[in-house]
């Protein structure tokens, strides 16, 4: 029963839809529509029932798209002979089907079809909202082209005044259903009481319908048999080929938009049944359903939603339900002009009025209340391209304004991550007390800006006004600028010129811009060609080798040793007790890769660096070395497994030749022992030396959260 109900919804959607891609006036091509959209409707339900992911889904000829076409052939088929209207239209129709079940065949093999849905959503929208306006002056001149005319005239037919009366009563009937308690069940239900209740009312009444003026049905006489489209196909010759290539153009825009709403239709049939769908799955069932159509009646296809989702609220999941559906339609196909005369025509123009202002609601007024001003300015100006100068026009207005939006929306975007100075983000090298605090006095002269998104010309251009603005408004002298390009996912040509103006700031103000995390590739476009000297631009791997590389200068200019750290700032991290600790240190000379700590070892040995460099590397469980920071001249290393009484979370390993003090496990024992006053001054040397990084991490993550 189901699938009867769900068979007679097609068939009514068919009889409504496909219409509306021929002409109106002219009785033989307005029958031969009807008779190959419910054809067509029928190879679409078949494909969808058998093929697709939600067992009781139903297809559907979209009025977005059948309209469209008739508006874009009505003035290729005004400008041909008579007996070339009929096939030049339907060839027409059939292409795009085909074109669309092409394009979705394509794009969901190779699973593109995310890719569909990065047209921005006011195009979309807007697109979709024309047509619903679109749709509904074309319900208005289902029953006769020109009515609104001839009403505004007062010379209109009262019985085609009292059929559209009917037809916004019925509108009407339906809306107030759907307000009150929506379900997909109140269409096919007040269209079948719709349906009961004229046929009733013509038999009481005695009203010979066949002897009527007035066409209160769908019956036409020039459609005495079932159409196929063997005609066009068997003799291309009665198709105006010239006219319909010139209209080639605006038809090839509207496969794309049917991917779209067969994206939209799978998303909103996703939600409406729970369950999840896969798209590109979807996609390729329904480029086979409309292959389908197109080789059988001509019209694409789309997932019918209400069709669809009305089997699932019920609790029903079966295949039946699409394949007696498709049957219910390829028997309407089949009783032809008998079939058509029982469908009264102001229940067709209803349904078209329905859709017409729910298209008009959901993605015209509903969207336009939630957007922004500018998003909404935009889907308003594509309504309007759509109804005034037709769909493509309304597609190309729509992509112009939405990467002009999107455009401006993006360079309005921070392209700086982070903004911080040498005071709190430095490299990963623990230094001496006394190098951290010279760091910390004269770290505001170093700027360092982490980057990220997509470097183009609005976005450098606010990064230039950034640094022009800070060299000109702080009083504190910048002597380096450093750039962080790690995030960085492209530039454009635009954004070079102004990082050329930004090294131009480096020579003028005599500071040194250093860039990190430059690809080979970036690095070309930004500064190969460049008249500069290191003092101007300096390029490093990565953010840590260029903070490394800023501290090296700016402690090389403050140090009073030549040689780097001497024995007294090196030992000044043991505090008050350096001088009675140092009777206790065993120094150790290491030669590059020497290993002064394994990971994994248990020791209970403290040390601390001399002179040279050396890195603490983790080992992970696959075998590779990962090295989390680097320690010079006056740092401490082993206080980790000292203080937890753990194994050695990490090595450290000599880079270059280095010396080391070495406060043995035994020395510690002995102080303890006989000195206790001065382990625990050892003890808080320890704590005060962790408390400090401690501090400096708290200081960054501070500045990060800014």
């Amino acid at each position: 029963m189901l699938g009867l109900v769900c068979g007679l919804l097609t068939v009514v959607y068919s009889l409504s839809y496909s219409r509306l891609a021929l002409p109106a006036g002219d009785p033989e091509a307005v029958a031969t529509a009807l008779s190959l959209g419910l054809l067509a409707s029928a190879a679409l339900c078949l494909v969808i029932a058998l093929r697709f992911e939600q067992p009781s889904a139903l297809g559907v000829i979209p009025p977005e798209i059948t309209l469209l076409v008739g508006a874009l052939l009505g003035p290729v088929v005004e400008v041909v002979p008579a007996a070339q209207r009929l096939p030049t239209s339907m060839m027409g129709t059939t292409l795009v089907a085909l074109a669309a079940g092409a394009m979705m065949l394509l794009l969901g093999r190779w699973r593109l079809g995310r890719f569909a849905q990065l047209v921005p959503f006011p195009v979309v929208a807007g697109l979709v909202g024309g047509v619903g306006v679109l749709l509904l002056a074309s319900a208005v001149d289902t029953f006769k082209p020109g009515i609104v005319t001839d009403m505004l005239r007062l010379d209109a037919d009262p019985a085609i005044i009292a059929q559209l009366g009917l037809a916004v009563v019925v509108t009407g009937v339906i809306l107030t259903a759907q307000a009150v308690r929506p379900t997909a069940a109140n269409l096919p239900l007040v269209l079948g009481i719709g349906l009961a209740g004229f046929w009733a009312v013509m038999h009481a009444a005695g009203i010979d319908l066949e002897a009527s003026e007035a066409r209160w049905t769908l019956r036409t006489d020039a459609l005495a048999r079932p159409s196929t489209p063997i005609t066009w196909w068997a003799d291309p010759a009665g198709v105006a080929w010239p006219e319909l290539v010139d209209s080639l153009p605006g038809l090839a825009t509207l496969p794309a938009l049917l991917v779209l709403v067969a994206l939209i239709d799978t998303s909103t049939v996703e939600l409406g049944t729970r369950r999840h769908l896969d798209h590109d799955r979807s996609l390729r069932v329904l480029g086979q359903a409309n292959l389908a159509a197109g080789l059988a009646g001509g019209f694409p296809g789309t997932l019918s939603i209400s069709g669809s989702i009305l089997p699932a609220r019920l609790g029903v999941s079966s295949r039946l339900v699409g394949l007696v559906a498709a049957g219910v339609c390829f028997l309407a196909w089949a009783a032809g002009a008998s079939a058509l005369a029982a469908v009264p025509t102001f229940l067709v123009a209803a349904v078209t009025l329905f859709v017409g202002i729910e298209l008009v609601r959901d993605w015209v007024v509903t969207p336009a209340r939630r957007l922004g001003r500018a998003e909404g300015a935009v889907l308003l100006l594509v309504v309007v391209a759509v109804v005034w100068q037709g769909f493509a026009v309304g597609f190309a207005v729509g992509l112009s304004l939405g990467m002009m939006l999107f455009v401006v929306s993006y360079g309005r975007l921070p392209i700086v991550r982070h903004a911080t100075t040498l005071a709190t983000r430095r490299s990963t090298v623990d230094r001496s007390e006394a190098d951290r605090a010279k760091l910390r006095d004269g770290g505001d002269q170093v700027q360092v800006l982490e980057l990220e998104g997509f470097l183009f010309f609005g976005s450098a251009a606010r990064l230039y006004e950034r640094i022009r603005r800070r060299l000109e408004s702080n009083g504190i002298q910048l002597r380096f600028l450093v750039l962080d390009f790690r995030r960085v996912g492209g530039i454009d040509g635009a954004a070079t010129r102004n990082l050329h103006k930004i090294v131009e700031l480096a020579r003028m103000h005599r500071f040194t811009l250093v860039a990190t995390a430059v690809g080979p590739g970036l690095q070309r476009r930004l500064f190969d060609g460049l008249a500069v000297v290191e003092s101007e631009l300096r390029v490093e791997a990565d953010l840590d080798h260029g903070l490394e590389w800023v501290e090296e200068r700016l402690l090389a200019d403050a140090r009073d040793a030549p040689d780097g750290v001497t024995d007294v700032a090196a030992l000044a991290v043991l505090g008050a007790a350096a001088g009675q600790v140092a009777r206790h240190l065993e120094l150790r000379h290491l030669d590059p890769g020497a290993v002064l700590i394994r990971q994994g070892e248990r020791a209970e040995d403290l040390f601390i660096i001399r002179s040279g460099r050396v890195g603490i590397y983790y080992e992970t469980e696959d075998g590779r070395q990962l090295r989390l920071r680097a320690a010079v001249g006056g740092a401490m290393v082993g206080e980790m497994a000292y203080i937890l009484a753990q194994p050695r979370s990490a090595s450290v390993i000599a880079e270059t030749p280095a010396t080391a003090w070495c406060l043995s496990g035994e020395a510690l024992a002995r102080i303890d022992h006989d000195e206790p006053q001065l382990m625990i001054a050892v003890q808080q040397a320890i704590l005060r030396h962790l408390a400090v990084r401690l501090g400096d991490t708290t200081r960054l993550l501070g500045e990060l959260q800014r």
